[in-house]
């Protein structure tokens, strides 16, 4: 989601649902993120103790433009990090 209009109707379609895909008894209560943003999120996991535990347990991230948006970001090196740090993935002619 990138449109802020867009919160109430999701809100409203996922709030108090079951996960019944899953046959779990969970149920979603969407709540506002303490860390809000791409590049605030990748910042703050970018030196998290998180970066070292089973790679089952990180993070990951897609692309949400291009020919690529929707696919998962690959192996997050150095590199990588910092592009999705900068405005734009470091594309600033796409701004």
């Amino acid at each position: 989601m990138i449109n802020p209009s867009q919160i109430i109707t999701f809100y409203q379609t996922f709030d108090g649902k079951k996960w019944e895909k899953f046959n779990s008894e969970k149920v979603a209560s969407p709540a506002y993120a303490r860390i809000q943003g791409k590049a605030a999120l990748v910042a703050h996991f970018q030196n998290s103790s998180l970066m070292n535990e089973d790679k089952r347990c990180r993070p990951i991230l897609f692309n949400t433009d291009g020919p690529n948006a929707g696919d998962q970001v690959p192996k997050l090196t150095g590199r990588t990090w910092n592009q999705l740090l900068q405005p734009c993935g470091g594309k600033q002619d796409h701004c």
